[in-house]
């Protein structure tokens, strides 16, 4: 696993959460995805710190309709965002398309896999995959893919379904599934899976908006011009997240 996987969580309470320079602090509700890019972001806006809480996008929503505080929403699919600002719930002048990620397959790292397409899914015995059902950007992206190509249904019974897809990812690293479908940026984070396969020409939007309860606008509107700006790209562009 590489470094920046064994330091976020000290990172995550030290850089983002520290405010010991008076910064004040900025709660951001974030996908899963983006855990390493909120790690590196954190070092370089020095203006506030971030109180990150990472999940499934759809699951982050959910809590955001049911009042959970928080400033920013970064989501790994346009949908939940839209939810959003149809609920009244998100500014719609401040929202931002940041990156663009790709959906792969993964197999674990330096074994021989049957799984190289995704027709050879059908040859594993696990597959993990963020849960449909519950809305997880990647699950439902996934889901769409394979039905496109006809193979959906024959792989229902072999799919686990994850709460979000570093979940997913971590079947596939402890050796619980034979293949996962994750982002490309989790892919990366991690040696201990190889990407048999990419989904070149279905790549999805990551968002970013402020949220309508936020105590704190201005704030979390530089945060997400940041995050938009050229430096914030090219920390997106390290993670591996399409410009």
């Amino acid at each position: 696993m590489k470094p920046v996987r064994k330091v976020l969580a000290a990172l995550l309470l030290g850089g983002c959460g520290g405010t010991g320079d008076g910064a004040r602090e900025l709660t951001v509700f974030a996908a899963s995805s983006l855990t390493d890019v909120l790690g590196e972001a954190a070092k370089d806006f020095p203006a506030a710190g971030l109180s990150p809480n990472f999940g499934g996008s759809n699951a982050l929503a959910q809590q955001i309709r049911f009042g959970a505080p928080a400033d920013l929403f970064l989501s790994a699919s346009a949908e939940p965002v839209d939810e959003l600002v149809s609920a009244g719930l998100a500014d719609a002048s401040t929202r931002r398309r940041l990156a663009g990620n790709l959906l792969v397959i993964v197999v674990p790292a330096g074994e021989a896999s049957k799984v190289a397409s995704p027709e050879t899914l059908i040859e594993a015995k696990r597959i993990a995959i963020g849960d449909p059902g519950r809305g997880v950007p990647a699950g439902t992206h996934a889901r769409e893919l394979l039905k496109r190509r006809g193979i959906w249904d024959r792989l229902s019974g072999k799919l686990v379904p994850s709460l979000n897809v570093r979940a997913a990812l971590g079947y596939v690293e402890t050796g619980r599934a034979d293949a996962a479908i994750v982002y490309v940026t989790d892919a990366a984070s991690s040696d201990r899976v190889r990407i048999v396969h990419r989904f070149e020409n279905d790549a999805v939007d990551v968002v970013g908006i402020v949220l309508t309860r936020t105590k704190q606008p201005d704030l979390s509107k530089r945060f997400l011009e940041f995050l938009a700006s050229e430096e914030g790209a090219r920390i997106l562009r390290r993670h591996g997240f399409l410009p």
